[in-house]
């Protein structure tokens, strides 16, 4: 079939020209009835992983506060956040745990938690660290990002 509305006679409309199913008529009508091909797709979404809907590029995305504020205001960048990037990025990358599917580094404008010094944020798992100097980011690479495991120590 081709087209940007084909369907196949099941109450379903077919956005090939996309790739996206969209459905027609789920909701019960005024009578209370649902379009007989409604349950039908709702099986056959059912029927699909979970996972394929939520696949992520990066298994984990770790975001480094680095915003600078005036000076005399506490900010992570006063806290050596920059510095601490660029030895996570480079120690990630060395490890060959960077890239599609792995891990990404990233800096980040300003996280809103300043007063917690400089700060971190590891998603999907949404773990928040602080850190002093480069053995907290070496423990947190190795327990978290390697193991799997949260440095409660350093979290916040």
């Amino acid at each position: 079939m081709s087209g940007a509305d084909a369907g196949r006679g099941d109450g379903v409309s077919y956005n090939y020209g996309q790739g996206v199913a969209m459905a027609r008529r789920l909701t019960p009508n005024r009578n209370g009835r649902r379009h007989a091909g409604a349950v039908q797709f709702e099986q056959r979404l059912l029927s699909i992983p979970a996972n394929h809907f939520a696949m992520s590029y990066y298994d984990k995305h770790v975001f480094f506060c680095c915003n600078q504020r005036p000076e005399g205001e506490q900010c992570c960048n006063n806290g050596g956040s920059q510095k601490m990037r660029d030895y996570a990025k480079d120690r990630v990358k060395q490890l060959t745990l960077s890239g599609p599917g792995k891990v990404r580094i990233n800096q980040s404008g300003c996280l809103d938690r300043c007063k917690e010094g400089p700060v971190m944020v590891v998603y999907p798992d949404a773990v928040w660290y602080t850190y002093v100097d480069q053995s907290d980011i070496e423990e947190i690479i190795n327990e978290h990002l390697v193991n799997g495991r949260i440095v409660e120590r350093l979290r916040i």
